[in-house]
């Protein structure tokens, strides 16, 4: 049996990382969704995280392949702040079903994009709105850690 090349170990990571976060989101109290869960900056709810979350999952896919397209990334003067306030803005009021249903589909576009990658590609370079400039499997890593560190936040609620 052959090992799994990297960009394949990184779609695993990423699918398995999607399945957590369903189970996880599928089984939180209904009480739960709209607690407000940061007090400072955003503001949002957990109902408003997942949406937050959602957005995220397409929107990432996109600036991925524009690096790997490109190479460039985000702007100097990308507020990414305003960019998450903007897209929760728009999704916060989406039902969680529905919510939860876009993940699943926008998580099965992200893993089938990471699967089409050439190992060469985790090397392209562009500047990230958190990481600045980076290396895209840097970026890959980043994405399923800042799902789980909102979960971790969520969890914090939970006790």
């Amino acid at each position: 049996m052959s090992e799994l090349s990297p960009v394949q170990k990184l779609a695993e990571k990423i699918a398995a990382e999607g399945e957590k976060t369903e189970t996880f989101f599928s089984t939180l109290p209904d009480e739960l969704w709209a607690q407000e869960l940061y007090a400072d900056g955003a503001q949002w709810s957990v109902h408003e995280v997942l949406a937050h979350i959602v957005d995220s999952e397409d929107g990432l896919r996109r600036f991925f392949e524009h690096i790997v397209a490109q190479g460039s990334g985000v702007s100097e003067d990308f507020n990414i702040d305003r960019y998450n306030a903007g897209a929760v803005e728009k999704l916060h009021q989406t039902d969680r079903q529905l919510l939860m249903e876009m993940f699943r589909q926008r998580r099965a576009r992200m893993v089938s994009f990471v699967r089409g990658l050439a190992e060469a590609d985790l090397q392209r370079e562009g500047r990230h709105p958190y990481l600045g400039h980076a290396a895209l499997d840097e970026m890959l890593r980043l994405y399923y850690l800042h799902v789980n560190l909102h979960i971790r936040d969520i969890r914090k609620l939970l006790r």
